[in-house]
């Protein structure tokens, strides 16, 4: 590919359990990328972080009025990022686009980002 280093970048191995992903980021473009797993502190973070063994798992505190309690379940190997988006939630405890900004703020941790809803 044109523009693209042929050496791999840095020289870190995947965890035991290689992912597709993982291993075609490191094939083509001959990188090592890291997992990130977008952390709620919910049932279905706790099962991704057993099946996928992300590299980083990431909280994002949006400000809204579940973060406190959400926090309090968090383990300690979570990272805790402040995205102050509760300023735009909704009645319906919506933020529009929140998805996005969550993606968009991970991709500064790991290429290779999992959202669970």
């Amino acid at each position: 590919m044109i523009g693209m280093p042929r050496e791999p970048i840095c020289d870190a191995v995947v965890k035991k359990v290689p992912s597709p992903p993982t291993e075609i980021a490191k094939s083509m473009w001959g990188i090592c990328s890291k997992r990130v797993l977008l952390y709620s502190g919910g049932l279905d973070s706790w099962l991704i972080d057993k099946l996928w063994k992300p590299d980083v798992k990431l909280y994002i505190d949006m400000n809204t009025k579940y973060s406190k309690e959400e926090i309090s379940h968090l383990p300690d190997d979570v990272i805790i990022e402040k995205l102050d988006l509760g300023k735009w939630e909704r009645e319906d405890a919506i933020i529009p686009l929140r998805n996005l900004y969550l993606i968009m703020l991970a991709t500064n941790y790991g290429d290779i980002i999992t959202l669970c809803a």
